[in-house]
Parts: C-alpha cells; sequence; structure tokens
C-alpha cells in the first residue's frame, strides 16, 4: 500500500476554491500549479459575480511542495 506524497505519472492539476460556512463552492480547476496571474483572476472571475455587500474575501497564497 502507497503512503503519502504525490502519485506518479499523472499531469498536475490545481483546484482553488472558496470555503464558506456552509461548504466548498466557487472552484476553478486549473491544468498545472496555481501561478500570480491565476491566483489574482480567481477572486473576480469565480465568486466575485455572486459577491454581495457584507460579503469577505480572504486570500492566501499557500506554497505547497
Amino acid at each position: 500500500m502507497r503512503q503519502g506524497g504525490p502519485l506518479p505519472g499523472g499531469p498536475n492539476a490545481t483546484a482553488v476554491g472558496a470555503l464558506p460556512s456552509n461548504g466548498p463552492e466557487a472552484l476553478m480547476p486549473l491544468d498545472g500549479a496555481l501561478n500570480r496571474d491565476s491566483f489574482a483572476a480567481y477572486p473576480e472571475q469565480v465568486p466575485g459575480p455572486n459577491l454581495r455587500p457584507g460579503d469577505v474575501v480572504a486570500l492566501y497564497n499557500l506554497r505547497v511542495n
């Protein structure tokens, strides 16, 4: 049985999403790693159209190796 680490042989993929109190939403799948442009575009293009006055958005660019 394999333990820990990435699976061998497949392409890299990233999923970016929002985590409100009612569960994950506003998912954006990416081929490859998250980069500066896609990180900056996410809040405007994915959850942005559904935000309402009073909503709070926090961004954290977590580096994972």
